[in-house]
Parts: C-alpha cells; structure tokens; sequence
C-alpha cells in the first residue's frame, strides 16, 4: 500500500502536496522514507518542488504546520472541516504557485 502526505497550513487550509512514501527499495516504510510525486524521484531532485515547499514554509511561517498521511483520521478530519482550501500542487500546480514569488 503506497501512502500519500500533505504538508498541510491548519490555519489557512492550505496544503501543500509531498506525494507518496517511499522506502529506497521503491517500497513504502523501507529504512528511509522519501516523498516522491508520480514516477519522478525524489522531490528534492525537482527544482520546481523544492522551491514551491520553501515559498509555502515562508508563507506560514508563523502558522500551525502539519504533515498528515491520507491514511490518517487526522487527514480525514482536516479534509472535512467547511470551506476552501488550497491545494499547491494540483490547484494551483507547482509552476502557477511560484509565478510571480521573488524568492528564488
């Protein structure tokens, strides 16, 4: 079972999307977990992830910060709480969040 984490900002609602956990063997909970998006590798590998998740820490920086696995209740209860949110790396994806930021 391959299981999928948010860095999720509680006050705002806003989430940011890690992908799923992967050990180094490419299986979930193996020695050392990753979080990987699609087939790509690591998302520290990608340019465009990295720096979105550091404008996202920035932006919250004084914000109640989480990261829930979408297996977990904690999930299940944030994600049926009223209201939008926003969700970096779908809505809006990972380019359209960085237009515009200087702090690259």
């Amino acid at each position: 079972m391959t299981v999928a984490g948010d860095l999720v900002c509680v006050t705002c609602d806003h989430w940011f999307d890690l992908g799923r956990a992967v050990g180094p063997s490419g299986l979930p909970y193996v020695e050392r977990y990753v979080f990987a998006r699609g087939k790509a590798l690591d998302n520290w590998t990608s340019e465009e992830v990295n720096t979105s998740l550091w404008k996202f820490v920035a932006e919250h920086r004084d914000h109640d910060l989480e990261i829930v696995l979408d297996s977990s209740e904690r999930h299940a209860e944030l994600m049926s709480r009223d209201g939008e949110y926003l969700y970096v790396g779908d809505v809006p994806s990972f380019s359209e969040y960085l237009e515009g930021w200087t702090g690259r």
